[in-house]
């Protein structure tokens, strides 16, 4: 298929001296059976992806995962129902890790079925995304509370709440810090966690996603494009977009960009050089 878009270098020279840059090709788009998709997450084991369906922001037990195929084949619409508007995701060890509105619970992919219910320690935290360490430390964001929460063997409990954490938002733990992006990004240490502010060229962040070669994937909130931020600092468009990109995926290995979007819809990009 066709280049979608084009990545654009941002405070570059003139274009002719501008260094070639990769492109994202569209490899499939799967529609229908989604209702308003937020998080897309890959489980290593079954090679499979899951997608979560928040489906009226409430409690309301009409929250559902779908389980899709690499190649954009929607296998399962309802793998899990029952949820409570389910947004972020995390895949770790054989478990899924799902933000469940209030809650943070934890699934067994082989059965398809909650082992664990973790309550938020604060009334209306508007719970978010949820990323885990590669040592296996779990971190969900609040939204509304401008927290970080850890989950302890006594459940989840705040790891840090700072007003600098305006809409607490899409995580990512790497192997050294966490980074959250709400309003803004930021850095936090996990020996010493206090937000340290990092670029500021994008703002109201929804999520955040490595590359595998040093930076980092970003969309933001409404309809704008999806960012790249290089491993040397700089900024650029990946994609130009006029609906909204939720809580992206991405598979260094393919080279595989999942995008759920504008409401009933996963997108795959694959980024070529």
């Amino acid at each position: 298929m066709l280049p979608v878009a084009l990545l654009v270098g941002v405070g570059c020279g003139r274009a002719e001296e501008r260094a070639a840059v990769p492109q994202l090709v569209q490899e499939w788009v799967l529609e229908g059976g989604f209702a308003s998709p937020e998080s897309v997450v890959y489980d290593p084991i079954r090679e499979v992806l899951y997608v979560s369906n928040v489906n009226g922001y409430e409690a309301n037990g009409a929250g559902y995962l779908s389980r899709v195929s690499l190649d954009g084949v929607l296998l399962d619409t309802f793998w899990l129902a029952g949820l409570n508007a389910p947004t972020g995701m995390a895949s770790w060890q054989d478990r899924l890790y799902v933000v469940d509105f209030d809650h943070l619970v934890v699934i067994d992919p082989a059965t398809a079925s909650i082992v664990a219910r973790h309550p938020a320690p604060d009334a209306r935290p508007g719970l978010n995304d949820v990323s885990v360490s590669p040592d296996g430390r779990v971190f969900v964001s609040g939204s509304f509370t401008q927290t970080i929460y850890a989950l302890t063997p006594d459940g989840l409990m705040r790891w840090v709440q700072d007003p600098a954490l305006r809409d607490a938002n899409g995580l990512l733990a790497d192997t050294s810090a966490l980074i959250a992006v709400g309003y803004y990004w930021h850095r936090l240490a996990y020996a010493s966690p206090v937000p340290v502010l990092g670029d500021t060229t994008v703002v109201d962040l929804e999520s955040v996603e490595a590359d595998g070669e040093g930076g980092y994937f970003l969309t933001t909130i409404g309809p704008r494009p999806i960012y790249r931020i290089s491993a040397s600092g700089e900024r650029q468009v990946l994609l130009a977009r006029d609906t909204f990109s939720a809580d992206i995926e991405y598979l260094p290995a393919q080279r595989l960009l999942l995008v759920p979007s504008g409401g009933d819809r996963l997108f795959a990009f694959r980024l070529m050089t």
